[in-house]
């Protein structure tokens, strides 16, 4: 949870400033879900106080600056409580002077950023921003990512993950005979309704009903491993189910939609960055293989063979068909929305970001060489800059532009963000 610090120079009461803020104050703390007022400080001793309170427990704060000769007591909560500060400045008594010079100081080193206050309705709206962005940072490092075997062969830059970086998210290793076994002990009846779903949800259905249980089996037993070892994320080794004829395409697909991110192929940075754009937007994302580029209008064509049904723009147009590498089991071929988008991937240790921005142009192509879903976006950035500047294969996409969102992460979490343009 997000905390609300006032701070003030002694030279002014606490009840002088709670009268001349009182209206910013109630403005935040009573349209705002989750911002907790911790208090007034105007001086050191009660920062270590507040510090004491709020180290560990709180996601991120607010410190509103009310006067000038604050400096200070900025710097020591923004170095000690160890969260994300959004200094929060106005025009009266010198907040704006004092927060410049403690901003600049410590803006290189610390996960701070400054806000200038124009109006009330842009405090709300900034404020809320920033509390989106920690709450995102929050679960990322209280989650439980599952990799079920070992990353792909071709994913050079995953089989070297032992960790999330600087990131407390949590990485526990399954074989993948783990799930196989899961799968072989659910019954018909375990998966019947599930199938039943597949088969109701989608326009055309181009698979046999077996290819549809086997599918379902597959999601009963990911839920299954989810819950016994309360994991939060996960990526399968998915191609080697092809073995037993059966994908984790539709699986994947339905858990993005339940919120629980699902990655192909081992892919721990693509599953990464998958949880950053769901936990930054409270919508799924889609992880894909950038298939294709048009240099002459600056476009991209992005493919998978599972897609979260809460990003395809109509069922009804959409169809279940096989895997496109192997011909098996259940894959979706679904209509998306002609939207704008964010692609981007997290890379190297965990600590830098690229990101490209576009608009959907084509949502639904039809190109047997390649994944089943697939839609062309006609970038805003160049093109030709984001392969140089590219940081692996699989892309994560989302609707509309969260290039903001993506910076602030950064900011907080202190790695490297990079928009192509």
């Amino acid at each position: 949870m997000p905390h609300l610090i006032v701070v003030h120079s002694p030279l002014e009461t606490e009840e002088s400033v709670k009268k001349r803020l009182e209206s910013e104050i109630e403005n935040v703390i009573h349209n705002l879900d989750n911002l907790k007022n911790a208090g007034l400080v105007s001086g050191l001793e009660k920062a270590d106080e507040v510090i004491k309170n709020l180290k560990g427990v709180t996601s991120g704060v607010v410190i509103l600056v009310a006067t000038g000769g604050t400096e200070e007591i900025i710097e020591k909560i923004t170095i000690e409580i160890e969260a994300p500060i959004l200094l929060w400045v106005n025009q009266q008594k010198n907040s704006f002077a004092a927060s410049l010079e403690a901003y600049a100081f410590l803006k290189d080193q610390f996960p701070v950023k400054l806000y200038y206050s124009e109006n009330l309705d842009s405090d709300r709206e900034r404020i809320s921003e920033f509390m989106n962005v920690c709450r995102g940072i929050s679960r990322i490092n209280k989650a439980h990512v599952g990799l079920i075997g070992e990353p792909s062969d071709w994913l050079l830059q995953s089989k070297k993950v032992k960790t999330f970086g600087n990131f407390r998210t949590k990485l526990t290793k399954f074989k993948i005979k783990e799930l196989t076994e899961l799968v072989e002990s659910i019954t018909d009846a375990d998966s019947h309704s599930v199938a039943g779903e597949f088969k109701k949800n989608y326009g055309e259905v181009n698979v046999t009903d077996d290819a549809l249980q086997g599918s379902a089996k597959v999601y009963v037993a990911m839920k299954r491993l989810i819950e016994k070892n309360e994991l939060t994320a996960l990526t399968i080794r998915c191609f080697d189910l092809l073995e037993n004829k059966y994908t984790a395409c539709m699986g994947m697909s339905v858990c993005n939609d339940e919120g629980i991110v699902s990655g192909c192929e081992g892919d721990l940075h693509a599953t990464f960055s998958m949880m950053i754009g769901a936990y930054l937007t409270g919508q799924p994302a889609w992880m894909a293989n950038p298939s294709g580029i048009d240099k002459a209008n600056n476009s991209i064509i992005l493919a998978h063979c599972t897609v979260p049904s809460k990003m395809i723009g109509d069922l009804s147009k959409s169809s279940l068909t096989t895997h496109m590498e192997s011909g098996l089991s259940t894959a979706i071929q679904g209509l998306m929305q002609k939207k704008k988008v964010t692609i981007f991937r997290i890379g190297g240790n965990f600590d830098r970001i690229t990101v490209i921005t576009g608009n959907v142009v084509n949502p639904y192509l039809e190109d047997k060489s390649l994944c089943r879903t697939q839609i062309k976006i006609k970038c805003d950035g160049s093109i030709s800059k984001w392969i140089e500047e590219s940081l692996g294969n699989h892309q994560v996409m989302v609707y509309e532009d969260i290039t903001g969102k993506l910076q602030d992460f950064c900011l907080f979490t202190r790695i490297k963000f990079q928009l192509i343009e």
